[in-house]
């Protein structure tokens, strides 16, 4: 407070020294050349703005794309992949950076963001693991191999009769469906082995009751 008081003491009696009008003036200068300083600051701050947008923007072209960083072990890879595009499956990311997704499984993926709104850039971190055991892509390939091997079994071929007598031979259960590995059942069963023992109960039956 008594600062102020002096300050205002000290602006009376550089008043009543010069004059009003003089004052007045010197105050209008001081003002104006405040206002071109904020102009200009202004004008600077805006180019500064404009020119950090379009760095900004061409950093993100530079690196439309870019792999930053891998590292490849026995049984595990780690990436980190830069991208002016967001990248929305793991199959996207395991095309550009060359994973062959029949060995390898993504177990983690972490994205973010950076840059302006208007024009993001997206960071991917990724973690791939060696499949163990059997993958996606080996059912696959047997599956493939079994329906190019496959033939349509033939049933045995009877010579007709014409009798008294219609025998008809219904087997039941025959279970074609049912897959079963000898090491856990104590005896193997598919597709093939249903079939041949259908074929062999069919001429079990017919040879029983072809005399009638």
């Amino acid at each position: 407070m008594i600062q102020d008081m002096e300050r205002l003491c000290e602006i009376y009696e550089l008043v009543k020294e010069i004059g009003v009008v003089d004052t007045a003036n010197r105050l209008n200068l001081a003002i104006g050349t405040v206002e071109r300083y904020c102009r200009e600051y202004t004008r600077r701050l805006r180019e500064r703005q404009v020119e950090s947008i379009q760095d900004a923007k061409a950093t993100t072209e530079k690196v439309s794309m870019q792999l930053l960083s891998e590292t490849r072990q026995k049984d595990t890879i780690n990436q980190t992949l830069v991208s002016s595009d967001r990248f929305t499956t793991v199959e996207q990311i395991a095309e550009y950076c060359h994973i062959d997704m029949a060995i390898w499984e993504c177990t983690k993926i972490t994205a973010g963001s950076y840059g302006y709104s208007n024009n993001p850039a997206w960071q991917f971190k990724t973690e791939w693991k060696r499949y163990q055991g059997v993958s996606p892509q080996m059912v696959l390939d047997k599956l493939k191999h079994e329906l190019n091997s496959y033939k349509i079994p033939h049933m045995p071929e009877y010579k007709r009769k014409i009798g008294n007598v219609l025998l008809e031979i219904s087997i039941n259960d025959l279970h074609l469906g049912r897959l079963s590995w000898a090491k856990e059942t104590g005896k193997p069963y598919d597709v093939r082995i249903a079939m041949e023992e259908f074929a062999k109960a069919h001429s079990y039956f017919y040879e029983m009751h072809k005399h009638l």
